[in-house]
């Protein structure tokens, strides 16, 4: 019970986090400060941390899922260092 628990609010995490990076994506496309801005009045994300914010989101998402297979886990996990690489030469 506690794992299926854990793994619904992983979901609902990688689900957000991606979101928050598409947004954010968005904003840097269409030019609209305030999509850019996670926090109202505050610094704007950049384009390079809300595409880690997709990736690291998909990455958590897929991860999460047992039933996806080998191959898609091991996605997973080249994504999230892609994210750890890009969070490093930050």
């Amino acid at each position: 019970m506690l794992v299926k628990r854990f793994n619904r609010s992983e979901r609902i995490l990688g689900g957000l986090a991606g979101t928050i990076g598409a947004v954010s994506l968005l904003g840097w496309v269409l030019d609209v400060d305030i999509l850019k801005s996670v926090v109202l009045g505050q610094a704007t994300m950049k384009a390079n941390t809300a595409v880690c914010f997709i990736v690291g989101g998909a990455s958590l998402w897929i991860s999460c899922k047992p039933s996806y297979g080998r191959v898609t886990h091991r996605l997973a996990k080249v994504s999230a260092s892609i994210v750890a690489v890009a969070g490093l030469m930050s």
